[in-house]
């Protein structure tokens, strides 16, 4: 009985502890498939500007990838994978960005 009533606490603390806040359980709750979010609208300079900072950084990735192939050290392609991962972490956001924008004409 006492497992029971642990395991059932644990259960409910962990489901709740997953939502960060109302708000955004009540946004995952009412999102409907059949609505879709306005998507975010940026200027062409600024979208250039966009794709242009991309595309650095994928240059930049593929330098890295570069370096870490030719590497015969562990240790020091392990730093370089880690300067990868902190490329990938700049990154990801710009790209989310990219994805979600429409260009005014």
């Amino acid at each position: 009985m006492r497992f029971a009533l642990t395991f059932t606490a644990l259960t409910a603390l962990s489901a709740l502890s997953g939502c960060s806040s109302i708000d955004t359980l009540r946004d995952a709750w009412n999102w409907d498939v059949t609505q879709p979010q306005p998507r975010l609208v940026l200027s062409e300079p600024e979208l250039s500007e966009l794709r242009g900072r991309i595309a650095q950084m994928r240059q930049e990735r593929d330098a890295i990838r570069a370096r870490v192939s030719a590497e015969p050290s562990l240790k020091e392609r392990q730093k370089l994978y880690e300067e990868l991962h902190g490329l990938g972490l700049r990154m990801a956001p710009l790209e989310r960005r990219l994805a979600a924008t429409v260009a005014t004409r």
